[in-house]
């Protein structure tokens, strides 16, 4: 579904009332101005590292495929990734605080349930980067997405 809103930082989404993947037309309609954009947020770490514009559609099926294998929080699964790379215990604000350095700052979005941002731009990564990081690999392989 393509829609126009007047929000062009908005570029996508995802609604899980009607399980519908919608693109903003105004953000996407030229592809070269989402190219320059993205990139640019790339390089504020605001997106993952190595990916690239189309990772937009990636992220977005990344929350249809979570949502698909029954949704729900992943906050168990963020602290159990930080676990594996060594972190002892962690509070849930520090998961998130944690999360530009390892993945984007868009990941860090506070969403219900917790994390789905973070899967979304794991799944962006895994995807679309030509070397996905750890962190993201972990995160999909311990929701069983890889």
């Amino acid at each position: 579904m393509c829609r126009a809103t007047d929000d062009t930082d908005v570029l996508g989404w995802y609604d899980d009332k009607i399980k519908s993947i919608g693109f903003n037309k105004n953000s996407l309609g030229d592809w070269n101005a989402t190219i320059a954009m993205y990139d640019a947020r790339v390089k504020s770490k605001h997106f993952p590292a190595g990916t690239n514009a189309d990772s937009v559609f990636y992220h977005e099926i990344g929350h249809r495929v979570w949502d698909a294998r029954g949704g729900g929080s992943l906050a168990p699964a963020v602290k159990s990734v930080y676990q594996k790379m060594g972190y002892g215990f962690i509070s849930p604000q520090q998961m998130y605080n944690k999360l530009p350095d390892f993945l984007s700052k868009y990941a860090k979005e506070n969403t219900k349930p917790a994390f789905q941002e973070a899967l979304a731009e794991s799944f962006s990564e895994w995807y679309n980067a030509s070397k996905p990081r750890d962190f993201c690999r972990l995160l999909l392989e311990e929701v069983g997405l890889i």
